[in-house]
């Protein structure tokens, strides 16, 4: 069988420009990933001679700071649950059987049947369904 030397031309210049292209890629992908670890060195680098130079404010400090954290990473994922799930009452305002709760009214989930609790004690479970989850939301305007 016979090749066309035209199109084998034009496909040799086709392959040598694809060559030359990802040569260039992976020079700069390779040059880049140097960059990027030379700056994290830096970066770590620093950090950890602030740590060790100040490792005393880190342990009287850290532990407050670790609390903080986990106090507003508490908040955000209740929030977030919230919302996502377009919860009718904030997970913040709900409250299980056997958790001790302030004097007022809690209603049940399931069955909306109140719980009046004269003095802060232990919920319990719902006399009317057994449902043990029970919610002290004020009741918007619309509803």
């Amino acid at each position: 069988m016979k090749s066309d030397k035209k199109e084998s031309k034009t496909n040799e210049g086709i392959v040598k420009e694809t060559r030359k292209t990802l040569e260039a890629a992976k020079s700069w992908v390779v040059d880049d990933a140097h960059l990027a670890t030379a700056y994290w060195h830096h970066k770590m680098g620093y950090m950890e001679a602030w740590v060790s130079a100040h490792w005393h404010l880190v342990l009287e400090k850290g532990h407050d700071a670790l609390e903080d954290l986990e106090e507003i990473e508490d908040l955000g994922l209740l929030w977030l649950v919230d919302h996502v799930n377009q919860n009718p009452v904030p997970l913040a305002h709900c409250h299980t059987a056997g958790s001790r709760c302030e004097a007022g009214e809690y209603l049940c989930m399931s069955c909306n049947q109140n719980q009046t609790l004269e003095i802060s004690t232990e919920l319990e479970v719902c006399d009317n369904c057994g449902y043990g989850v029970f919610s002290n939301h004020p009741k918007s305007a619309e509803e």
